[in-house]
């Protein structure tokens, strides 16, 4: 028997090579009784046989081969059996109590001059090791050399298994510890030995539920977008077929949870919750980390819902759920972070900092920085809600530190918080380049609010942009619209149409309507089908997904991509300007007199329908130009009399025919003592009524002329 004993000693790390776990299994059981002082090495492999196929087997042996090692004093048996559990606990046992101790022994244990056996066990020491920093110790010079031990080890003649275990979690170290480089080098590691015999089908599964987790990573922190969520479904299936045979609970519940993730980014949150209810099925009191994973999912839901008060509570319940399972704060920082996000969006900002610096002591350092530029857009964001003095400082620092950093992926979880953000930053000609680049990458939609899209009419890059007010021109992605080759009339009529009904193009105009003004011909066969017909052509023609929509009969521009200034005339028009801030100009007053060019597709003779529309909008700039220039002199001072006199004077470039716009310049310049200017104004109404209108001015324009004449005198 001992030299049965010490044959399968010597011969198991080969069978664990060979994937032979089943035959390791017997040939343990058989000498098992007969171990005496080797019983640490018979209890340590007995430990690895029973790995992946039966947890509480595998924890009781390699327990049992660590006591069986410190009673023998072997250092390197306790190292190995402390770092295989602490590798199995990473699968999931009822609590994380028990990791400090191993993290612990680890620590205590493992340095960088110890000489293993052999490789292969080298390996499983290492495997350990990494395993309890990721979850619990963090990062220190001797784990730091047992990441590149492990990557080196990748090419040794090892268990594939365990090389393949390795790569998993090297992708995860260096993720969260650094260097990031190193991490795709894993990975393409990682799919070479993918190629290699021997690989057991619970380790498969494994490997490409993890890989799926890391795309969909990527696409948060480094926002690759479609590519990495693509790779990720792809990962998913893969894992999912290998599962399914088996019944492997574990990979099976993480594929539905990441079915729900990604169904929750495209926006399905009814089917998001169906998957989640079933990965329900698949919990188990072993791995606590699903039931948390499974409410965190919820929370993330009920975020993206804006169900708050309902995300809350579900946070909070993971939070004590994991604090329970003596989880350590390293993986539950990530729940902490997400009660900061949720008391944000709630604007109880002064709740959100607490859970937010408490999260940020135990981040890993590859994220801490990501953290606390989101801190810096919280406190932004606080600013900006309270209308605190600092607002402008510390949305200045926010912008700044993400173009230091040459980052966009902030906020992953408060995309309209941040396109408030980038609002008021363009607003205050804050990092304005950089500000429009995020929004493009990061595809934010801008804040809806009348109030807003005084600030937002010149400077968000909508992808789609329209002038009508003037001389009409099209902006796409930033360049003008240069139509190239031959291009029907219909769909350039119906988008100018389309844009003359102003906020009414946003919130839909119906078919009917649109027919009767570009088909009025009542002999036209079926004009439901012309219309279909140039809809498909204008949307061709503009090549932007989703930028004219069709629903219930209405056909409406799609607010999120299109910005058009009829629109954003008609809104500003609408805001009153009265304002007690000192200056000349509030900001809705400066966006009014920008906006409008020119008459409503100045130039254009050829459509019966534009006469009313082109009188409503002439009629709306005449009306805002005489109530913010009178608010502006009822002011009293001059350097608002001086703005109103050059809102009059811009008037008049747009419409040299509105007489009150004449008549408020010329009492500005009589009050400023401004004579010869005001009979230089007096003239050219006077010209422009005869050549024009073969009129002359009013009585109340000729009263002015006496008084131009007394002042002169």
């Amino acid at each position: 028997f001992d030299e049965a004993v010490t044959t399968v000693i010597a011969s198991a790390p080969a069978w664990v090579r060979a994937s032979r776990l089943d035959l390791l299994r017997e040939l343990v059981a058989l000498v098992e009784p007969h171990a005496h002082e080797r019983a640490g090495w018979i209890a340590f492999w007995k430990g690895m046989a029973l790995t992946h196929y039966d947890e509480t087997g595998t924890r009781i042996a390699l327990e049992a081969a660590y006591q069986a090692h410190l009673r023998c004093g072997d250092t390197i048996g306790q190292l190995l059996a402390a770092s295989a559990i602490a590798d199995a606990m990473t699968a999931g046992w009822r609590s994380f109590k028990d990791m400090e101790q191993w993290s612990a022994v680890l620590s205590a244990l493992y340095r960088p001059d110890l000489e293993f056996p052999d490789a292969g066990l080298e390996l499983i020491a290492v495997t350990g090791i990494l395993a309890a920093a990721i979850i619990y110790a963090g990062p220190s010079p001797h784990v730091a050399h047992a990441a590149l031990r492990g990557l080196a080890l990748l090419d040794a003649d090892t268990d594939i298994n365990q090389r393949l275990a390795m790569v998993t979690l090297l992708i995860y170290y260096f993720d969260n510890f650094g260097p990031g480089e190193r991490q795709v080098e894993a990975i393409n590691v990682g799919k070479l030995l993918l190629k290699t015999p021997g690989i057991t089908d619970y380790r498969r599964a494994l490997w490409y539920y993890w890989l799926a987790c890391y795309h969909l990573q990527t696409m948060d922190v480094q926002g690759h977008g479609a590519t990495a969520l693509k790779q990720a479904g792809e990962c998913i299936d893969s894992a999912s077929e290998i599962a399914i045979g088996h019944q492997f609970a574990g990979v099976l519940f993480g594929r539905d949870s990441l079915h729900a993730d990604i169904l929750m980014r495209n926006g399905d949150f009814a089917g998001a919750e169906k998957k989640l209810v079933q990965a329900e099925q698949w919990l188990s009191p072993i791995r606590p980390t699903d039931t948390m994973q499974c409410h965190f999912k919820k929370t993330q839901l009920a975020l993206r819902r804006h169900d708050l008060p309902a995300a809350l509570a579900s946070i909070k319940r993971v939070i004590e759920s994991a604090e329970q399972s003596h989880m350590p704060e390293r993986p539950i920082s990530s729940y902490r972070w997400t009660e900061a996000i949720v008391h944000v969006k709630m604007q109880n900002f002064s709740l959100a900092y607490a859970p937010a610096h408490r999260a940020i002591e135990s981040a890993s350092p590859a994220h801490v920085h990501l953290c606390h530029l989101a801190l810096a857009g919280y406190e932004a964001m606080e600013a900006l809600h309270h209308h605190l003095p600092t607002r402008i400082e510390k949305l200045t620092r926010f912008f700044q530190r993400l173009r230091e950093q040459q980052t966009v992926q902030v906020f992953t979880m408060l995309p309209r918080e941040l396109a408030q953000l980038a609002a008021a930053a363009l607003s205050e000609k804050i990092e304005t380049d950089f500000v429009k680049t995020l929004i493009r990458q990061r595809q934010l939609t801008p804040p809806l609010s009348i109030s807003s899209l005084a600030s937002l009419s010149s400077n968000w890059p909508y992808p789609l942009r329209i002038h009508a007010l003037g001389a009409f021109y099209v902006e796409r992605h930033g360049e003008r619209f240069t139509i190239t080759g031959k291009v029907q009339k219909k769909p350039m009529e119906l988008l100018k149409l389309m844009a003359a009904e102003g906020a009414a193009a946003f919130s839909g105009v119906p078919a009917d309507k649109i027919i009767d003004e570009l088909w009025p011909d009542a002999a036209i066969e079926n004009p439901k089908a012309n219309f279909d017909i140039t809809v498909h052509r204008l949307r061709k023609l503009l090549d932007i997904d989703n930028a004219v929509l069709f629903n219930d009969g209405n056909l409406s521009f799609n607010r999120e991509i299109v910005w058009c200034d009829t629109a954003a005339f008609e809104a500003l028009t609408g805001i009153d300007n009265t304002s007690s801030i000192a200056g000349p100009l509030t900001m809705p007053d400066r966006e009014m007199v920008a906006l409008y060019r020119g008459p409503l597709l100045a130039g254009e003779t050829d459509f019966s329908w534009l006469i009313s529309p082109r009188e409503r909008y002439a009629a709306k700039f005449i009306g805002a130009i005489s109530r913010t220039a009178s608010q502006l002199r009822q002011r009293g001072d001059e350097q608002s009399s001086r703005a109103a006199l050059a809102l009059y004077e811009h008037g008049l470039l747009q419409d040299g025919l509105v007489e009150s716009f004449y008549s408020g310049a010329i009492e500005i310049c009589l009050e400023l003592r401004q004579t010869s200017e005001a009979l230089r104004i007096y003239r050219r109404c006077e010209q422009l009524f005869s050549l024009v209108l073969g009129i002359k001015p009013s009585n109340k324009m000729q009263a002015l002329r006496e008084q131009i004449t007394h002042q002169s005198a």
